[in-house]
C-alpha cells in the first residue's frame, strides 16, 4: 500500500479503505498489502488476532487468539490519521478535515444519523464510521466497519417492543 504523496487512496464508507475491502479474506489482505506487518505503540497491547501495518489495525471475524485464519473476513479497519494520511475522505486528504468542517459537510451532503460520541467523537452508525479529533479540532482517528446485521426477528421484536 506504499504510494506516492500525490496518490491518495479513497476511503469509501461501508466498502473500502484504499485496496482493503471490508469482507475480504485475510489471505487476500496479505496479498494486496505491499508492506510488512508492524506493531506501533499507539496500537496498545493484546493485539493477538489482528493484522497491524503502519498506521492501520485490521480486525477479522471470526476472531482468534492467534493470527487471523486465511478465510477470516476483514470486519473493521482502524486508521491513525496522525501517523498515516495517504488517504482521501470525501474528496480531501484525510488529515485536512477538522471536526467542524466535517460535521458541516456530513450534515449538508449526507442524510445519515450523526451521533456525538464520547469526548469529541463523531459516530455515523449507519455508515459504520467512528471518528476522533484532537484538541486542535483535527481528525486524528477513523474506524470503519460493516454495521451489525440484525435478523428479521430482531427487527420485528424491536418494532413490537422497541
Amino acid at each position: 500500500m506504499n504510494r506516492n504523496a500525490q496518490e491518495l487512496l479513497p476511503i469509501v464508507p461501508l466498502r473500502s479503505l484504499g485496496c482493503l475491502d471490508l469482507g475480504m479474506k485475510a489471505s487476500e489482505v496479505k496479498t494486496v498489502m505491499n508492506e510488512k506487518q508492524k506493531w506501533e505503540p499507539w496500537m496498545g497491547g493484546n493485539m493477538n488476532g489482528f493484522m497491524m501495518f503502519h498506521g492501520l489495525i485490521l480486525e477479522f471475524s471470526p476472531m482468534t487468539s492467534r493470527d487471523p485464519q486465511d478465510d477470516a473476513a476483514l470486519h473493521e479497519i482502524e486508521l491513525n490519521v496522525e501517523v498515516r494520511d495517504d488517504f482521501s475522505f470525501y474528496g480531501k486528504r484525510v488529515s485536512s478535515w477538522t471536526r467542524s468542517e466535517l460535521l458541516r459537510y456530513l450534515e449538508s451532503n449526507l442524510e445519515q444519523r450523526i451521533v456525538n460520541g464520547p469526548e469529541r467523537d463523531l459516530v455515523l452508525p449507519d455508515l459504520g464510521l467512528e471518528m476522533s479529533f484532537d484538541e486542535a479540532d483535527k481528525l486524528c482517528y477513523l474506524a470503519m466497519c460493516l454495521p451489525a446485521k440484525t435478523s428479521w426477528i430482531d427487527r420485528l421484536f424491536g418494532w413490537l417492543f422497541g
